[in-house]
């Protein structure tokens, strides 16, 4: 489906808009993503029955990036507000996966 840039811009300013918070549920980005699209009134609505079909494996890439980042973003906030404890953390880690971090096993 040909779009012009100013349509590309504006479909992508609406996708941002609508996306917030839709990959805390597994699957949430397709309904999000298929609402947008039929709202938007711009691309065919035959095409998310592709769409549909590869949405389970993307889903859980999805899933799997949003909460690798939310571990990150607390490490990250920890060490900046001075609340990270290596200590502790070392200990956890030890306790949950029985070996000190960094030995190779």
């Amino acid at each position: 489906m040909p779009l012009d840039l100013h349509q590309q811009l504006g479909l992508l300013a609406l996708m941002l808009i609508t996306s917030k918070g839709a990959a805390t549920v597994s699957g949430g980005t397709f309904i999000v993503f298929a609402a947008t699209v039929t709202a938007s009134g711009m691309l065919p609505l035959e095409g998310l029955t592709i769409l549909f079909g590869i949405n389970r494996f993307t889903s859980q890439a999805v899933c799997i990036c949003n909460a690798m980042g939310n571990g990150v973003a607390t490490l990250v906030i920890s060490k900046s507000t001075g609340e990270f404890d290596a200590s502790a953390a070392r200990a956890e880690y030890q306790r949950v996966f029985g070996i000190t971090p960094g030995k190779v096993i």
